[in-house]
């Protein structure tokens, strides 16, 4: 009988803590992310929501994390049971991402939370813990159903337009409250939802949506043309055309800042100390010196001297994170390619 994935992570990050070379650590790492990704989908899977490969990455990228930083500091964290701890920094990981991407979303979480816990006054809604450990809500009268899938609720998971259509009619949902909007949602579904679910369905059928910049085709800076070396060069393609209107830049530029702040904290430490100066100067006019040093956990007096060693060798840069010279290199490789993927999407929506 195969031991429980709990058992094995386990050994794996007992045998980490315990590796005597870069060889072994490596080989263990490499287990334990095999171990986590079922468990981390598990967690994350049933999110609605558009970029459940970047959440993924920057949780596992947490997890890994966390796993090293209890070699180098071993009075962190207790490994009694490896897999609740991490479990634990997975939940934070993937809250503090979706805050960073989605904080339309988090802010109706937020409300829909304080209905259903009670501190918005609104009786007859409850939150619950179903029997796989997923956070249900629904009626009060309800509390301790498991979920049941109803007719409309398998047409909301197929067609949330048709559900959205068949359910609200032509009522304007953007005047209605949210309490009796779960009312009549709760009413027509006639089941439990998780917590997720209800939240992306309300988003839906608001027309919740986060704000978007232009596309990472629209500018690389103003003094930069296309084929030009540098770092943002190779993440991003650029335009045939980049004689673009200041205001399309600066959108640009916010979206890029956004994009990479996203970044779980290795990675972006490995793309910014990678960066030319210039390229770091045309960051600097939307982002500002004090939330550029804030992103690489420096002091905001530090910058000028950093600006003059730019770019960073990969031996400083592998000190700096605990990682080796190659670990960097896959570091800004995955921070590059996450880019390149949300400028795809953005494209595309």
């Amino acid at each position: 009988m195969p031991a429980p994935a709990s058992h094995m992570l386990d050994h794996r990050l007992r045998a980490f803590l315990t590796a005597g070379d870069a060889k072994e650590e490596s080989a263990c790492m490499e287990e334990i992310a095999r171990l986590l990704t079922p468990i981390l989908k598990g967690m994350i899977g049933r999110r609605r929501l558009g970029d459940i490969e970047d959440l993924e990455e920057n949780c596992l990228a947490a997890a890994l994390k966390a796993v090293s930083d209890l070699k180098r500091r071993p009075s962190t964290a207790s490994v009694e049971n490896a897999e609740s701890y991490l479990v634990r920094v997975i939940a934070n990981e993937c809250n503090r991402s979706l805050r960073a991407r989605h904080p339309a979303r988090h802010r109706l979480k937020n409300e829909l939370m304080d209905i259903f816990t009670g501190r918005r006054h609104i009786r007859g809604l409850a939150l619950w813990e179903g029997q796989s450990g997923e956070r249900l809500c629904g009626y009060t009268a309800w509390q301790g159903r498991p979920r049941t899938p109803t007719p409309l609720y398998h047409l909301w998971q197929s067609d949330p337009t048709a559900f959205r259509k068949r359910v609200l009619g032509r009522s304007q949902p953007q005047e209605m409250e949210l309490g009796g909007l779960l009312g009549l949602l709760f009413d027509t579904l006639k089941t439990p939802v998780e917590v997720e679910e209800i939240v992306g369905m309300i988003a839906e059928i608001k027309n919740i949506r986060e704000t978007a910049f232009v596309s990472l085709d629209a500018l690389a800076g103003d003094d930069r043309t296309p084929g030009s070396p540098g770092l943002l060069a190779d993440c991003m393609p650029l335009p045939e055309d980049i004689a673009l209107n200041r205001l399309e830049a600066e959108r640009f530029l916010k979206w890029l800042w956004q994009e990479i702040v996203a970044l779980p904290v290795s990675q972006r430490k490995a793309l910014l100390f990678h960066l030319e100066t210039e390229e770091v100067m045309t960051l600097s006019s939307v982002a500002g010196w004090k939330e550029i040093a804030h992103a690489l956990e420096i002091p905001a007096d530090a910058m000028t001297s950093l600006l003059k060693s730019l770019p960073l060798p990969d031996s400083e840069t592998a000190a700096l994170l605990g990682v080796s010279r190659q670990g960097v290199i896959n570091l800004r490789k995955s921070a590059c390619s996450r880019l390149s993927r949300r400028e795809k999407r953005l494209e595309t929506n």
